[in-house]
């Protein structure tokens, strides 16, 4: 089974590894990162 889309709930730290290490091994398909607002306004 191969995916076209992968969601990552949580893009901290691990979430944005997680992603990162996708790119890294080949994976061609979209990545998708989901957070809360207010994480995003403090960083």
């Amino acid at each position: 089974m191969t995916f076209e889309r992968i969601s990552i709930i949580g893009v901290g730290l691990i979430g944005g590894s997680l992603g990162l290490a996708l790119r890294r091994t080949g994976f061609t398909g979209e990545i998708v990162g989901v957070s809360r607002n207010e994480t995003i306004e403090q960083a």
